[in-house]
């Protein structure tokens, strides 16, 4: 009798141990998958995940738990995790420079398709269209229809804004064929993307606008008068925050090479 007790307790304590088992112990992940997504509050590992995980509108990517920076490839696509600062790990969206080469990376899009990287394609950032290169190095912006008319008009006007403010005509310059896409979207004779409250201001003549840009940058970026390299002028209005556009500075920089806009500046 004792130990027929002692042998149903025993099925009873392993029986219980089972269940315990399988109320603590998830499902592993597949390591072999590379295109699986899944939200999850995990810092510095997954439980030995490879994928991509969310948090709090971030993403990132795991190899065996493990979170992943510089060059990542998943499939045919292109990924980048910052390597170091406050942001190490995050899958970049946006703008990044990387070894004196521009990229692009996804900032919309569903699971998979966000933080990938543009190549080989034109694609509109910010209303620019921008062509990359197969490896995703930005190649340059593309505009359509006759340019050389428009240049030349607004490089006049530069030149002779350069002479009373000393403003290099070659930044100004980019800047009006940028913000017009060479002069073929022009609103209120703006020339050059200045805003007033939710809308662009308007200005009577295009003269107008270049006389109240002149004004706008020695209040907001004074320190670009006088400079006289065209590529350190692009660069300073680029990190300025003037645009959206996270490469603004180096769409400007190929514009003055595209087009030899420094020949303004004389």
């Amino acid at each position: 009798m004792s130990s027929y007790r002692i042998s149903i307790r025993s099925m009873l304590y392993a029986l219980l141990a089972a269940i315990l088992l399988l109320l603590t112990v998830a499902p592993a992940a597949d390591p072999g998958s590379h295109t699986a997504f899944a939200e999850s509050e995990d810092t510095e590992s997954a439980s030995g995940q490879t994928g991509f995980v969310k948090k709090k509108g971030i993403w990132y990517y795991y190899q065996n738990g493990k979170r992943q920076t510089g060059w990542i490839t998943v499939g045919d696509r292109t990924y980048f995790g910052i390597m170091k600062g406050n942001q190490k790990y995050q899958l970049v969206k946006g703008w990044k420079k990387i070894r004196k080469k521009w990229y692009y990376f996804q900032e919309k899009g569903k699971k998979g398709k966000i933080c990938s990287m543009v190549k080989g394609r034109t694609m509109k950032v910010n209303g620019i269209a921008c062509i990359f290169n197969s490896d995703g190095s930005f190649k340059k912006c593309k505009y359509a229809g006759k340019k050389s008319g428009f240049i030349q008009k607004i490089g006049e006007m530069a030149r002779e804004n350069q002479a009373r403010n000393n403003i290099l005509a070659s930044l100004v310059t980019a800047q009006a064929c940028l913000e017009t896409g060479h002069g073929r979207h022009i609103y209120h004779n703006n020339l050059f993307g200045i805003r007033a409250g939710s809308g662009y201001r308007h200005y009577s003549s295009w003269e107008k606008s270049l006389e109240h840009y002149t004004q706008f940058m020695k209040q907001y970026l004074p320190y670009v008068f006088g400079v006289r390299n065209s590529y350190r002028a692009c660069s300073i209005v680029g990190n300025s925050g003037y645009a959206q556009a996270g490469n603004y500075g180096g769409m400007l920089v190929t514009m003055v090479q595209s087009y030899n806009l420094t020949r303004f500046n004389k």
